[in-house]
């Protein structure tokens, strides 16, 4: 029933976790644009604006995947992972070692 319980709990917390990220980030991005929809991308005549000077045209090849970003993005994901591990195993330890001392020393 224990585990059952620390499931429960550890899957409650995470949920919070999520939503304050969620509401995070829908307060900054409607707060980015009004109304909260995004901007047109058309001219009040419902042309398309040309291209600044200073952009070049794009031909594909400078958006393409990049194996380098790929692998740093799954570098940064196993860091931030074995991190958030290390914390929790840290946790659990303290949290075991304190029940132990507690039952060992008899009042």
């Amino acid at each position: 029933m224990k585990t059952i319980l620390k499931i429960i709990v550890i899957l409650f917390v995470a949920a919070l976790v999520a939503g304050g990220f969620y509401l995070v980030v829908q307060n900054t991005s409607s707060t980015a644009t009004e109304g909260g929809s995004f901007p047109s991308m058309t001219n009040a005549d419902e042309t398309r604006p040309e291209r600044p000077a200073a952009i070049p045209d794009r031909d594909g090849g400078e958006h393409g995947a990049s194996l380098a970003g790929g692998l740093a993005g799954v570098i940064g994901a196993l860091v931030k992972l074995t991190v958030i591990i290390a914390i929790t195993l840290i946790v659990e330890k303290g949290t075991s070692l304190f029940g132990k001392k507690r039952a060992a020393s008899p009042a």
